[in-house]
């Protein structure tokens, strides 16, 4: 007769539920993917404008230039928005399943875009953008502090029982 080994790691056991506070943050991770994904509808509105800024200014391109430009913008922008938007979700959904490398990561790219945004302090910018980056920032403040509370950490360190 088997027997597994004690206090081994069975395939068959569920994790508890996650706390209230890791719900929230997954909560907040779900509004940073939609902002992202706003963000990216409201800047490929602006493509409009950025073509309109290459036929009138006075550098010699071409309409096959400006459209090929104007093809990558929303190429790239279409892009980062779905990748920002994808490692929101990525990270709710293995949060909640009480991965705490997930949590770590998360954390991580917080302190990425905190550098971010303090290294573009100095840059005079479109207010829109910034307002966007600030919102995104709050978003993912409140989702670190929720993370890393204590019934939290208890959640993320205990065993699957």
């Amino acid at each position: 007769m088997y027997q597994p080994y004690p206090g081994g790691n069975n395939p068959y056991a569920r994790r508890p539920p996650a706390p209230p506070s890791v719900q929230t943050a997954v909560k907040f991770m779900y509004a940073g993917a939609a902002l992202s994904l706003v963000s990216t509808v409201v800047s490929l509105t602006a493509v409009r404008g950025i073509k309109r800024a290459f036929e009138q200014s006075s550098m010699p391109v071409t309409a096959g230039q400006v459209n090929e430009i104007v093809g990558v913008t929303v190429g790239v922008l279409v892009v980062i928005g779905l990748i920002g938007a994808g490692l929101w979700l990525w990270l709710a959904w293995f949060c909640l399943r009480g991965r705490n490398w997930a949590r770590i990561t998360g954390t991580v790219l917080f302190a990425l875009s905190t550098l971010n945004a303090l290294g573009s302090l100095g840059f005079s910018g479109l207010g829109l953008a910034r307002l966007d980056g600030l919102f995104g920032w709050l978003i993912g403040l409140c989702a670190v502090i929720y993370l890393w509370r204590p019934d939290s950490t208890a959640f993320f360190k205990a065993p699957p029982t």
